[in-house]
């Protein structure tokens, strides 16, 4: 009776044995087919979220929302296309009804910062632009959005750096100590100015310093233009129209300037002076509270304390803000569609033994 206990144990085990080998099998391939589908799947999602200038859409596009850019970190050229390109796809939804532009960054290149000035300059006429400062807007970032219809900061943010600059790094004594002799040929003095390879000569300063100073003269001339208040508010009352005869009469944070078609929301509009200009030039960042006083910024508040005033300048508390979604990396990509296939797998697979094992009552059944 024992022998016979013991055989059919030992045949259960074994039949247990084959079921679990033909089970790990049956997976394999259909892992092998799995990987196979998934690899194209996944590859063609991966092609089509690269693609250039792909982006996702706001998420709700129905009825009246306020389209939110951020500019954040350094800026480049390519930076600064996605920037504009988010702002101009916002001009173009009619029910966008304004631009609130983010920003967090210690400026970049003077050519982008000048593209985003032009640009923002233009579309204030058409609708509202408020930038909003957080941690800092320095140099061609406060460049960049100097043209906004007005600007919130927050009080420690750092705001300004209106200078450029040019650095370098002369490596002559090192190549010498290194019994190294670089060999230039050009076609003028000035072709290789600013080269690491020799000193600066004095015509090599004059003409750089000369590009400095005409980049800085026109950085200076931008923010005077862009922070123009009687142009600023012509713009707004061009783009929120004029007000409804019903509406409430301005409070004591709203627009005091008198000019017809600025609502409560908007608050008083500050500009630049030559004398604030003229503590500004040396490069210096000040924050939120200062900026205030000095005209680079129009008032001082929180993130949302900006929202809501840019909903109470649109007469309408419900606006939501709308982004458009950043596009992706590789890397995230390929751990979407490729390592969730692989977690899938191995839970199936887990299970699929878990419950031959169970039903050959070679293993405990568990709780889960």
């Amino acid at each position: 009776m024992a022998s016979t206990n013991s055989n059919s144990s030992a045949s259960r085990r074994s039949s247990a044995f084959v079921i679990v080998l033909a089970t790990i099998g049956a997976m394999s391939l259909l892992a092998i087919l799995l990987v196979i589908g998934t690899s194209l799947w996944g590859m063609s999602q991966i092609s089509g979220a690269l693609n250039a200038g792909q982006r996702m859409k706001p998420s709700l596009v129905a009825g009246h929302f306020i389209g939110h850019v951020r500019l954040e970190g350094p800026i480049d050229a390519e930076a600064m296309d996605l920037v504009i390109d988010d702002i101009d796809s916002f001009a173009d939804m009619e029910n966008a009804r304004a631009i609130f532009l983010e920003v967090n960054s210690p400026g970049g290149t003077v050519v982008a910062s000048q593209e985003l000035f032009n640009r923002i300059r233009e579309l204030r006429k058409k609708k509202p632009v408020l930038a909003y400062y957080r941690d800092v807007a320095a140099s061609g970032a406060y460049y960049g959005t100097a043209s906004a219809s007005w600007i919130v900061a927050n009080r420690g943010t750092l705001v300004g750096s209106i200078g450029v600059i040019m650095q370098n790094l002369v490596l002559k004594d090192l190549l010498e100590w290194a019994h190294l002799r670089p060999y230039t040929l050009k076609t003028g003095d000035l072709k290789d100015a600013g080269s690491p390879l020799r000193e600066a000569s004095p015509a090599d300063n004059e003409y750089l310093s000369k590009l400095l100073k005409d980049t800085h003269g026109q950085f200076m001339d931008d923010v005077f233009s862009g922070r123009r208040t009687v142009d600023r508010q012509t713009d707004l009352s061009t783009a929120l129209g004029s007000p409804s005869p019903d509406a409430p009469a301005p409070g004591p944070d709203s627009n005091a300037t008198g000019v017809p078609g600025l609502p409560p929301g908007v608050p008083t509009l500050t500009e630049v002076s030559p004398s604030a200009m003229d503590i500004m030039k040396d490069g210096r960042v000040v924050l939120g509270t200062e900026a205030v006083g000095l005209g680079l910024v129009d008032a001082v508040g929180s993130k949302a304390a900006a929202v809501n005033q840019l909903r109470s300048a649109l007469k309408n508390d419900k606006l939501r803000l709308e982004e458009f979604g950043k596009e992706q990396d590789f890397e995230m990509l390929m751990k979407r569609y490729f390592g969730q296939a692989a977690l899938h797998f191995s839970n199936a697979v887990r299970e699929s033994i878990r419950e031959a094992l169970v039903s050959e009552g070679t293993a405990p059944i568990q709780a889960r």
